[in-house]
C-alpha cells in the first residue's frame, strides 16, 4: 500500500509533472512569477499539493451515514411503466363472464355503477354483451343505437356474423365454457331484479318499491332487443336470445310476486287507517300509504306489460 506521507523526492517528481499540466489556479508554481506576492505563491503551492494528494490518495472519505440519508432525495425518480400510468379499465360484461374470475353479482354491481354514471353507455354494454354471447364478432356503436332501430341493428350484425363458425358460446365444448353456460342465465335473472325495480335485496319498505323510469325504460328496450334476436335467421341469435329472455322473465316474475305481496300489505294498512275515526287518523301516514299504493299499482302494471311483451314476442312466436 502507498504511504500517506510523501517523501521529498516523490514530491519533487510530482511537482515537475504538474508543470506540464494546468493546475487548479491556472498558474505554474514551479517557476516563481515576480508578479505574484509571496502569499499568493504559497497558497498556489498548497493548492497544487492538495491536488496531487487527491490524485494519489483519492478523494477524502465521506460520512456514509450522511450520504445514506441524502441518497433517496438525490436519486433519479424511477420510470413509471406505461401500464401503471394507464388507468385500469373495467372489463366488459362478456370478458368478465367468460373469464369467470368474479361472481355474477359482483359483475352486475360493476354494471350498475356504469348505469349510475351513463345510461347510454350501460345499455350499449348490455347490447354488445348479448351480441358477443351469440358468437358474433360485430360491435354495436352508440350511434347505431341512437339512430337505428333494433331490427336494423340486428340486420347489420347478421351480415357480420361468421356462418362458417357453427360453435357459439352456449354450445361450445370444453371446460372453459362450462362456467359461461352457468353464469350467463344467472346474470339475466339477477338483471331482472335490478331493472324490475327491486331495492336493497328482499327488504320491504313503503318507499322501497318506487318505480325508476330509467331502469324500467332499459328493461323495455332490452325486451325489444331479445324479441328481435329471437326472430333472427341466425340460429345462434335465436338460441341466445331465447335463453336470455327466459331467465330475464323468470326474474321479472319473482319481482312481480314480491311487489304484489308488498302491495297487499300496504292496502291492508291503508284500509285499517281509513277505518279509524277522522279525529284519530294520522294525516302523514295516510298520505304516505295512499302514495305508495298508487306507485305500487303502477309498477305492477308496467311489470305485467313487460312480461306480456316477452311472452308473446318470444315464447308464443317460438312455439308456433
Amino acid at each position: 500500500m502507498m504511504p500517506v506521507e510523501m517523501t521529498r523526492r516523490s514530491k519533487r517528481v510530482a511537482l515537475r509533472t504538474l508543470q506540464e499540466i494546468p493546475n487548479g489556479c491556472g498558474v505554474n508554481c514551479a517557476s516563481p512569477n515576480p508578479a505574484l506576492s509571496p502569499l499568493q505563491t504559497s497558497s498556489c503551492s498548497e493548492a497544487n499539493e492538495m491536488s496531487l494528494n487527491m490524485q494519489i490518495l483519492g478523494p477524502p472519505k465521506q460520512n456514509r451515514s450522511v450520504v445514506r440519508r441524502l441518497e433517496p432525495a438525490l436519486q433519479t425518480p424511477k420510470r413509471v411503466r406505461r401500464s401503471e400510468k394507464r388507468t385500469a379499465a373495467s372489463p366488459s360484461l362478456y370478458s368478465a363472464i367468460v373469464n369467470g374470475q368474479s361472481a355474477v353479482q359482483a359483475i352486475l354491481d360493476g354494471w350498475v355503477d356504469m348505469l349510475n354514471e351513463s345510461k347510454e353507455e350501460a345499455f350499449l354494454e348490455l347490447v354488445n354483451f348479448v351480441i358477443q354471447c351469440s358468437g358474433c364478432r360485430g360491435e354495436v356503436t352508440l350511434d347505431m343505437v341512437k339512430n337505428m332501430g333494433f331490427s336494423d341493428v340486428i340486420r347489420v350484425m347478421t351480415q357480420k356474423f361468421d356462418e362458417m363458425d357453427a360453435d357459439y358460446p352456449l354450445v361450445a365444448t370444453g371446460s372453459s365454457w362450462r362456467q359461461f353456460r352457468s353464469s350467463f342465465p344467472k346474470l339475466f335473472q339477477q338483471l331482472a331484479l335490478v331493472l324490475g325495480g327491486r331495492r336493497g335485496g328482499m327488504s320491504i319498505g313503503l318507499a322501497g318499491w318506487e318505480a325508476n323510469d330509467t331502469e324500467l325504460e332499459l328493461a323495455v328496450h332490452l325486451a325489444s332487443l331479445l324479441v328481435g334476436l329471437a326472430d333472427s335467421q341466425v340460429r345462434a341469435f335465436r338460441h341466445t336470445a331465447t335463453l336470455a329472455a327466459l331467465k330475464f322473465m323468470t326474474g321479472l316474475v319473482g319481482v312481480a310476486v314480491e311487489v304484489e305481496r308488498v302491495l297487499q300489505t300496504v292496502q291492508r294498512q291503508l284500509a285499517a287507517e281509513q277505518a279509524r275515526p277522522l279525529a284519530q287518523q294520522a294525516t302523514n301516514k295516510l298520505q304516505n300509504l295512499t302514495t305508495s299504493n298508487e306507485k305500487l299499482k303502477e309498477h305492477e302494471g308496467e311489470l305485467e306489460n313487460l312480461m306480456n311483451t316477452i311472452f308473446r314476442g318470444v315464447f308464443v312466436h317460438r312455439y308456433r
